[in-house]
């Protein structure tokens, strides 16, 4: 995939309602388990299907947003989520262009 092509696709995905305010959260509470990212989400009623929240997450890790952490010595097995310098970089920007 060319650049371009990633930076359109970085731009779509940007602007789907509830992208930002869950890399907003996450950054605001220092990392989070996935569980309560997704109890968030439904609270707020960002996603609508549980699913999403899988989607978009993995998403913002594989674009350097996020940093995904499994914690295997714990049963069940855990995922953390911090947000990464990129993704605090990505996020300044974007909310200083929102209205």
């Amino acid at each position: 995939m060319t650049e371009k092509a990633k930076l359109i696709e970085f731009m779509h995905n940007m602007s789907k309602k509830g992208f930002c305010d869950i890399l907003e959260y996450v950054m605001n509470n220092r990392g989070l388990y996935y569980n309560e990212i997704q109890q968030y989400a439904q609270a707020n009623k960002i996603v609508s299907n549980p699913a999403s929240i899988t989607t978009m997450l993995n998403w913002m890790v594989s674009f350097g947003l996020l940093r995904r952490r499994v914690i295997s010595d714990v049963r069940p097995i855990r995922i953390r989520y911090n947000v990464t310098r990129k993704g605090r970089h990505a996020l300044s920007i974007i909310t200083s262009i929102h209205f």
